[in-house]
């Protein structure tokens, strides 16, 4: 959230390595779910979109700016595939922008040699992040972690969530030469949550 400090810790890491390679980008954040907007008020609505949006894009734009200078990089952001569909309250609102600022960022740097791309999986059961806020929206519904969580599994077509491993297997896929045509796009980790 500190735009100097962000900065700084990529001047530090340039001074030290030369250059930036890669960049991956996973924020957790607190957000108010399940409210729906009319009864939300704009501070908790704001909470994730200037929240979430902002580690994005201070982070994005720092290692851009690095990466473009040295003509080549990648930067990975991990999203929430709620920007596609119709949540309750400002989580699903900053998820859309996410995505945006993801295809944005690739417009501006692709011609510079650097890879933007957006990872999204679903609900990711080994994080602590979503059993925290899974939780809370689990109680929100009266039910428990456990039933919230099945309830998800079925909901895919796998029947199943993704493995944090899935989730790194893919991203290092995404940061080598092997993916080296992709950009500016979505990776849907979402064991078919979502699907075109």
């Amino acid at each position: 959230m500190d735009e100097q400090a962000v900065e700084a810790q990529l001047d530090v890491v340039v001074a030290k390595a030369g250059a930036v390679d890669i960049s991956f980008n996973a924020v957790g954040f607190q957000e108010i779910q399940g409210v729906p907007l009319t009864d939300l008020s704009v501070e908790d609505f704001a909470l994730p979109i200037g929240g979430w949006t902002r580690t994005v894009f201070l982070t994005g734009r720092a290692a851009a700016r690095h990466m473009a200078r040295h003509g080549s990089g990648v930067i990975l952001t991990i999203n929430a595939p709620a920007g596609n569909e119709a949540l309750a309250g400002g989580f699903a609102a900053a998820s859309a922008a996410v995505g945006a600022l993801s295809r944005t960022l690739a417009s501006e740097v692709g011609h510079r040699g650097v890879r933007v791309l957006c990872l999204q999986p679903n609900a990711i059961p080994e994080s602590a992040a979503l059993r925290r806020s899974a939780s809370q929206h689990a109680e929100g519904r009266g039910a428990d972690l456990d039933s919230f969580l099945t309830s998800m599994k079925r909901d895919t077509l796998l029947h199943r969530l993704p493995t944090l491993e899935e989730v790194g297997r893919v991203a290092a896929f995404m940061a080598s030469d092997r993916a080296g045509a992709m950009t500016g796009t979505v990776v849907k980790l979402n064991c078919g949550s979502l699907v075109d």
